[in-house]
Order: C-alpha cells, then sequence, then structure tokens
C-alpha cells in the first residue's frame, strides 16, 4: 500500500500481480472435440475437461517465486487469470479498468489500511470462483 502511494505507475502492475496471485476464477472447463490422450487420460468426444488456471498463474517453471507477490516482475502481464487466446474473458478488460480505478480512488482517501486482527480468509462458496466471503480492513 505504501509503495503504491508513494508510486502510482505500479498501480497497473499491482492489478496484474493481484490477478496472478489471487485469480477471479481457479478453473475452466471445456469440451473435449476429438478422442485424446494427455497425461495418460484418455478423453472422449463431449467429456468436459477441467484444467487450474489458477495453478498455472503460479508455475514456478514460468514465474520466479511464484506464490510471491511482486511489482517487480519482468512478465508482470503474462499470467492467465482471465483465461487466454480466443477464450479469454470478454471482460477482461473492463474489470482491469475497474479495478485501476478502484484502485486509484482508495489510493486517494485513504492513508492507512490494514487487515483487522485475527481475520482469516474464507472462500465464497462457488467451486469454480475466487474471492473472499467477507474482507475486514481498519482505515485512517
Amino acid at each position: 500500500f505504501a509503495r503504491l502511494k508513494a508510486d502510482r505507475s505500479l498501480i497497473e502492475r499491482a492489478v496484474e500481480e493481484s490477478l496472478r496471485v489471487d485469480s477471479p476464477i481457479h478453473i475452466l472447463l471445456r469440451n473435449c472435440l476429438e478422442p485424446t490422450d494427455m497425461f495418460g487420460v484418455q478423453m472422449a468426444p463431449g467429456e468436459k475437461v477441467a484444467f487450474g488456471i489458477a495453478s498455472a498463474n503460479r508455475d514456478a517453471s514460468h514465474h520466479a517465486e511464484p506464490n510471491e507477490f511482486r511489482l517487480d516482475r519482468a512478465n508482470w502481464r503474462d499470467h492467465v487469470a482471465f483465461g487466454g487466446g480466443p477464450h479469454v474473458c470478454p471482460g477482461a478488460s473492463l474489470a482491469r479498468l475497474e479495478a485501476r480505478v478502484a484502485l486509484e480512488t482508495f489510493l486517494d482517501r485513504v492513508d492507512l489500511v490494514a487487515p483487522e486482527t485475527g481475520w482469516v480468509r474464507r472462500k465464497a462458496p462457488v467451486f469454480w470462483a475466487n474471492g473472499p466471503v467477507d474482507l475486514p480492513v481498519r482505515i485512517g
């Protein structure tokens, strides 16, 4: 928070790193179109294939210190938080804009922020999506 207060040029990187570290969607589903064998698993046309994008965003072969929130990544937009290729989320640009504007406004109006003492993250009860049930903070 202090780094962003001091250097607003890091806001876009902070939004992207937040998406990488804590993706809004954890898994995606696709339809298998033809008989396929992947990693020793047989898949038939019409079957659903689930894959984890949250784990892809923490792939150590692609991201140095993948579990760390870092604003100095060289590949800071290189994640799949909104899917990828022809299947990228159509709302990704709007979500990025909303996050950036919300963060800029928050930084303008708040001097200090800290999670409530003892807060424990509880995941929203939607199997495919990610997010906390609540996020109580102290602001000043």
